[in-house]
Order: structure tokens, then sequence, then C-alpha cells
């Protein structure tokens, strides 16, 4: 499954708990697939790289990791 299944399916995990459905298995599995989605972007401990922003998009993101490099 790749990541925008996976957030397909947390966003339809959601939305049956806000309209009252509650499945542990569902809601097990939905935070499995948060995690496996988070765990890739986060720093290692020893590392001094910020996490990754995955809400921008790629011209976002350039143009940020531009600026930084002008501020060096």
């Amino acid at each position: 499954m790749n990541d925008l299944e996976k957030l397909e399916y947390i966003h339809c995990v959601i939305q049956e708990v806000q309209n009252g459905v509650h499945d542990d298995h569902m809601l097990d599995e939905a935070l499995s697939f948060v995690e496996d989605i988070r765990e890739p972007l986060l720093p290692e401990p020893d590392d001094d790289e910020e996490p990754r922003v995955p809400w921008l998009t790629r011209g976002e993101l350039w143009a940020l990791e531009q600026k930084d490099k002008k501020d060096d």
C-alpha cells in the first residue's frame, strides 16, 4: 500500500469515528499507517537535520532550500 492509499484509509477511519463507528482494529491499523508515513520524515537522533515538511509542495520546499542557501 502506498502513502496515498494509507492516507485515504486514515481519512476514512477518522470519518467513521466521527460518525460514531468505533473499531479498535481499524484505529490500530490507521495509527500504524501514520507511523509508517511519519517515521521516514523524522531526523535520526544524532542528526541535526530538521524534519522534512511533507505538506509543502516541491516548489515551496525548493524555495525554502534556496533561501537557506542564501542565508549561509
